[in-house]
C-alpha cells in the first residue's frame, strides 16, 4: 500500500487523517482489511492501527497446511527523506532507515505489512485446538485415521492393574449412561 502524504506533511502537527486497507497481502494474496491512522507528528507521519489478514502455516501437530487468522496492531513513525516544502534533504534517524517516506513523497507500507505479519504469526502453529497430530509409532494422521500400531505388550506383572482399570473405565460408562 502506497500513500502520498505530500499535502499531510504540509500541515500542522496533530493533523489526522485516515485510511481504510482493503488489499492481497504477498506472497499468498490473503486479503489484508482494516484501517490505518496517519497522525502528523514533529519528524514525520506515525501510521497505527489494528489489521486482520490470514497466512498459510502447516500445523505444528498433524502437519496439514491451513490458513492461521491473524489480528495485529501496527505502529510505526515514517520519516520525510526530502523536506516537502523546500526539496532540501533531511537527515532520517538511524533507527528509521526501513520507514521512510520517499523523495517523491510516497509512504510504502508494504515492509511494516511484512514484518508485523511475521511477529503476529504463531511460531507454532495449530490447525484447530483439538488437533490429535500424527501418531509417534506408525505416523498416520490421528485426526482422519486410525493407528495401525500393532496392541502394545503388557508385562504379565501389570495384567492386573491393567483389568482394575478396564473394569473401573466400564463402571464409568453405566454411571453416565445411566445420568442420560
Amino acid at each position: 500500500m502506497n500513500v502520498n502524504v505530500a499535502q499531510q506533511l504540509k500541515e500542522p502537527v496533530g493533523s489526522v487523517r485516515r485510511y481504510p486497507v482493503d488489499e492481497p497481502l504477498p506472497p499468498d494474496n490473503h486479503l489484508l482489511t482494516g484501517e490505518l491512522t496517519f497522525l502528523r507528528t514533529g519528524g514525520g507521519i506515525l501510521v497505527n492501527g489494528t489489521l486482520h489478514t490470514a497466512v498459510e502455516c502447516v500445523c505444528s501437530r498433524c502437519l496439514e497446511p491451513f490458513d492461521c487468522e491473524l489480528t495485529f496492531q501496527i505502529e510505526e513513525e515514517y520519516f520525510p527523506q526530502i523536506d516537502v516544502l523546500t526539496g532540501m534533504p533531511q537527515p532520517v534517524p538511524e533507527e528509521a532507515q526501513d520507514f521512510i517516506v520517499g523523495p517523491d513523497h510516497i509512504l510504502d507500507l508494504a515492509d511494516a505489512f511484512r514484518q508485523n505479519v511475521l511477529l503476529a504469526t504463531p511460531m507454532k502453529t495449530i490447525c484447530k485446538p483439538d488437533c490429535a497430530g500424527l501418531c509417534s509409532g506408525c505416523g498416520v494422521n490421528i485426526n482422519t485415521e486410525g493407528c495401525r500400531c500393532a496392541p502394545e505388550e503388557v508385562d504379565p506383572r501389570w495384567a492386573d492393574l491393567k483389568k482394575l482399570m478396564v473394569g473401573a473405565s466400564r463402571q464409568k460408562g453405566r454411571s453416565e449412561g445411566a445420568n442420560l
